[in-house]
């Protein structure tokens, strides 16, 4: 139970009385359960938690901590000796805040919003993490490599997304961390793009953005593919992402901004008047979430200063309608002399 007692302890540093975790990926990190409900009370000297009667002899079994039906946590919460009950304000639904203060109505104990409780330890990546990550990159990677081999005029997008879910699953993956975005030509100008029945064309670019899940830790990567030769826009725009990645790559390091790396690959691409056709973030914390913080982006509020063991990853991207678009990335781990990357593979492109 060791991240219990990394946050009890931020509890104390805190001065939060008592803390409830709702969301189901939170109490999976803080006791390795899976449940599709319940609620995991912790105070800095006390953990209980309260599931769904589904749930609850497996917990029992499988945990050295109290573990109790949810009908009892009325009950339970009457007798805690507490002045304040801090909870999740973004993964709380209205209907679950609700019952929180039928239950608390009454008494002078506060509710407290309070935003991700656990984000602060999330992003620090323990050993065991580390491994996972890596080798949901490695399964990832090999499915982008193996896309490379069916790759022939007439196949469609649809038919490579299921060709790599089916290699991941077969090669240890859980499940795909998300939907496969792979587009063919001008689709590419669609960042967030679904895979349709497009035939492969000669002479096309291709992006492929893929990841899996690896015992609950995710990989994201994205690469570009030239079948052919395709047009001499899509290659500057290839050669103009790939150096504003590398730029962005040197500066992940030990103490460093992540606002200030967003906004060094955005004056990059203002320099070549194509910072407008950079849509999105420069990228995001990574683990049992896709997306998680840290988050690189030049307008957050609270910037993260980055730290050994955090994993990012970094994806400039360029999408020109009705041209096409460019995005680079790869997962990484920030260490004490930089980074180390997870993902393994080279920035390209890659020719068929």
């Amino acid at each position: 139970m060791k991240h219990i007692q990394k946050f009890q302890q931020l509890l104390k540093n805190k001065r939060w009385d008592a803390v409830l975790i709702s969301r189901p990926l939170d109490i999976f990190y803080l006791t390795g359960v899976k449940v599709s409900e319940g609620a995991l009370f912790l105070t800095s000297d006390q953990v209980i938690l309260f599931v769904d009667n589904r749930y609850l002899e497996m917990c029992s079994a499988k945990l050295a901590i109290p573990c109790e039906s949810k009908d009892t946590f009325d009950n339970a919460m009457s007798k805690i000796k507490i002045s304040a009950l801090y909870f999740d304000a973004i993964h709380t639904s209205v209907h679950k805040h609700s019952e929180l203060k039928k239950t608390f109505r009454g008494t002078k104990i506060r509710l407290c919003p309070i935003d991700n409780p656990l984000e602060e330890l999330r992003m620090q990546k323990e050993k065991s993490e580390i491994s996972k990550l890596k080798k949901a990159a490695q399964i990832a990677s090999n499915g982008f490599l193996h896309l490379l081999s069916l790759l022939h005029v007439g196949i469609t997008e649809i038919e490579l997304a299921k060709r790599f879910e089916i290699f991941c699953l077969e090669n240890g993956a859980d499940r795909l961390s998300f939907e496969p975005i792979i587009a063919f030509g001008k689709n590419t100008s669609m960042p967030h793009y679904r895979p349709q029945n497009v035939r492969l064309q000669k002479n096309t670019h291709i992006l492929v953005d893929v990841g899996c899940v690896y015992e609950s830790y995710c990989s994201d990567m994205t690469r570009v593919i030239f079948f052919g030769k395709p047009h001499h826009r899509i290659i500057a725009l290839h050669n103009m992402v790939k150096k504003a990645q590398s730029l962005a790559l040197d500066m992940c390091k030990q103490g460093q901004s992540s606002k200030s790396i967003d906004q060094e690959v955005r004056l990059f691409f203002r320099l070549y008047n194509v910072e407008e056709y950079f849509l999105h973030s420069l990228g995001h914390g990574i683990g049992l979430d896709i997306h998680e913080s840290p988050y690189l982006k030049q307008n957050i509020q609270n910037e993260t200063i980055l730290q050994p063991s955090m994993a990012i990853t970094i994806e400039p991207g360029l999408y020109i309608p009705d041209v096409g678009g460019i995005r680079i990335e790869n997962s990484i781990l920030i260490t004490n002399k930089g980074y180390t990357d997870l993902t393994q593979l080279s920035q390209g492109p890659f020719v068929v």
